[in-house]
């Protein structure tokens, strides 16, 4: 075996697409930071709990440590811990955004790679549905800026699921199952695992309203049952009005069959896809900052591996090869330029251009203080 091999779902990053990610990503930070966002940075490294059990998590056996670790597999959660701890004084709603590398214990067939980059904002200690509205627009709204188009947002909520599962309506060792047949949308085998019919109508409705969100209304109106079932439906509607109104060229999704990847959304949670690219580009939802306690929150993170799969935007980057002895105010010059500056390791003036500055994706060159295009 080759001993340079690395792990099946990690690999190495490499120029152009490392600048390309780097770019990338100040570009989305500057556009919370201008938004009210202020900047957090969690460790990699935090301690293993309990609840770490069900997570695709990496497990680190510390012998010097009393509590076993573990290497994040997600980021929304360090940043609740941060608002509820040291930041819990400050005035809300708190508004912090991030970036980070996350590692998880295997992939997915949609997501095969293991460790990735995230980069997202959250909005914490506001229970207002325009917090879910400014979210979900600063999420478009980003990966717009770098590129990505044919932007679909898929809505859903976990509460009719919990409603069902938690009230035993379902035996308790036939959960997952029921679960993977909801998520099959497989409507008999799914109805076959109800212990009565009194939510048959409401199974038939989650499956009816999965779709195209303007053509389902008539299905959300059928499911406005109990006072939590309204609030939620009429939530999606705001959402779905403002997304309209504002970025009209969104397509907007509804699916309540959608079994939550992430076990601390309690409300409206929402996947954004690009049209023809494998995996979700960005996710998001609404949760509590201490799983069932703590503060009503909202945000999103976006995954960059996928978001540079997305992005249509083309590479401007102009490089050029300069000789090494070249004037500082030349190369002020060329930087206010936005030139990205290769200097030639010869201390004559450039005369030519050769094979290796091609090789180098030198577009532009320096010869005798003119810039000539390759």
């Amino acid at each position: 075996m080759n001993k340079n091999l690395i792990p099946p779902g990690f690999r190495d990053d490499l120029s152009p697409v490392v600048e390309k990610e780097h770019a990338y990503t100040n570009k989305i930070i500057s556009i919370f930071n201008s938004n009210g966002y202020l900047m957090v940075k969690p460790p990699l490294i935090e301690f293993y709990k309990k609840l770490d059990r069900e997570k695709n998590v990496f497990l680190i056996s510390d012998e010097n440590e009393l509590s076993n670790l573990k290497i994040r597999e997600d980021i929304t959660m360090q940043v609740a811990r941060i608002a509820s701890t040291r930041l819990k004084k400050i005035e809300r709603p708190l508004r912090l955004c991030y970036y980070g590398e996350v590692v998880r214990s295997k992939g997915s067939m949609l997501r095969p790679e293991r460790q990735f980059l995230q980069v997202g904002a959250e909005c914490i200690g506001e229970k207002s549905i325009l917090a879910d509205c400014e979210i979900l627009l600063l999420a478009v709204r980003s990966l717009q800026s770098v590129g990505i188009k044919n932007i679909s947002i898929d809505l859903s909520t976990p509460i009719f699921l919990d409603n069902i599962i938690n009230n035993e309506l379902v035996d308790k060792n036939k959960k997952n199952t029921f679960l993977k047949y909801i998520k099959r949308k497989d409507v008999v085998k799914t109805l076959s695992y109800l212990k009565n019919n009194s939510k048959k109508r409401l199974i038939e409705n989650l499956f009816n309203s999965s779709g195209k969100l303007e053509s389902k209304i008539k299905f959300l109106d059928q499911m406005m049952i109990g006072k939590q079932a309204t609030t939620e439906i009429n939530n999606i509607k705001k959402i779905f009005n403002l997304i309209k109104r504002k970025i009209g060229d969104t397509k907007v999704n509804i699916d309540f069959t959608e079994v939550k990847t992430n076990s601390y959304y309690s409300g409206i949670n929402y996947t954004i896809f690009a049209k023809n690219i494998r995996g979700e580009i960005a996710r998001g939802g609404r949760y509590l900052t201490n799983n069932e306690e703590g503060e009503y929150s909202v945000g999103f993170t976006c995954y960059m591996d996928t978001v540079l799969r997305a992005s249509s935007a083309k590479n401007s980057n102009k490089r050029i090869i300069v000789p090494f002895n070249i004037s500082d105010q030349m190369l002020k010059n060329l930087i206010k330029r936005n030139f990205i500056i290769e200097k030639s390791l010869n201390i004559k003036s450039l005369t030519k251009t050769t094979k290796s500055d091609f090789k180098k994706n030198c577009n532009y060159a320096l010869i005798n203080n003119k810039i000539v295009k390759i």
